[in-house]
């Protein structure tokens, strides 16, 4: 059946964590030399039809071997999961889940992103609705270098995936740590995405005088949006006044 999976703490910034941030290490056997073949015949084709969505073919491979379900199939330790989620195969991984438990669906990767990660940095709004059916504790379980997944959608300029994953942790009344609320702000600034700004802006009226980086020296968001003419047309003259008041 493979390497059992490993249980993996990761640790919120504070340095403590929560049942919810106990993810899983996905099983590695697949990539030892000794499966070589197996990897070939089996993974390489799975993780094609992951990238094209092929879910008839991917699922007769893992009628094959079960093990594949949860095992990497990737020298970056990605799930068959990572990918179709990265790919925004919404059909695919809506049948792919079916066949998962809830705990599944924090496996990460070699950097530390769970697939839900990577759908946020992609943009698969659906998908991430699909995968928080499933199991809604992905909405706070961090990625590589301890980032949130909003965070990560913010970063990639996601302003749809950004604002329903602010909105889920809004209605989820989670609590933010201060630097991340700092952090997805100057992010969504220096992106363009002045909607979810204003609206984190709304929320805690003290962004607006904090400073990016070093909080003596960096830059306030006014000083931002200075460098950005986009800002003063009339469809975003509501963040700018508020930044103002």
């Amino acid at each position: 059946m493979g390497d059992p999976q490993i249980v993996v703490d990761r640790l919120t910034p504070n340095g403590t964590s929560t049942p919810e941030q106990r993810q899983m290490q996905p099983s590695l056997h697949l990539l030892s030399r000794e499966n070589s073949n197996l990897y070939l015949n089996n993974c390489v084709p799975l993780y094609k039809a992951a990238l094209k969505g092929d879910w008839t073919s991917a699922k007769k491979l893992l009628e094959k071997d079960r093990t594949m379900l949860c095992a990497s199939i990737t020298k970056g330790h990605q799930t068959v999961l990572h990918i179709a989620a990265g790919t925004k195969q919404t059909g695919f991984v809506e049948e792919l889940i079916k066949l998962m438990q809830p705990k599944d669906l924090t496996m990460l990767d070699r950097k530390g992103n769970t697939a839900f990660c990577c759908a946020a940095a992609a943009g698969a709004t659906e998908i991430a609705r699909i995968m928080l059916k499933k199991n809604p504790s992905l909405l706070t379980i961090r990625g590589g270098e301890n980032k949130m997944p909003v965070f990560m959608a913010a970063l990639l300029a996601q302003g749809e995936m950004a604002s329903f994953l602010y909105d889920e942790l809004s209605q989820a009344k989670c609590v933010f740590e201060w630097e991340d609320e700092i952090d997805i702000f100057f992010t969504c600034l220096t992106n363009g995405l002045y909607d979810l700004a204003l609206k984190m802006l709304k929320d805690h009226p003290k962004l607006a005088g904090v400073r990016a980086g070093n909080r003596e020296t960096g830059q306030t968001a006014l000083h931002v949006l200075a460098r950005k003419p986009s800002i003063f047309s009339s469809k975003n003259q509501g963040l700018f006044k508020r930044l103002i008041n």
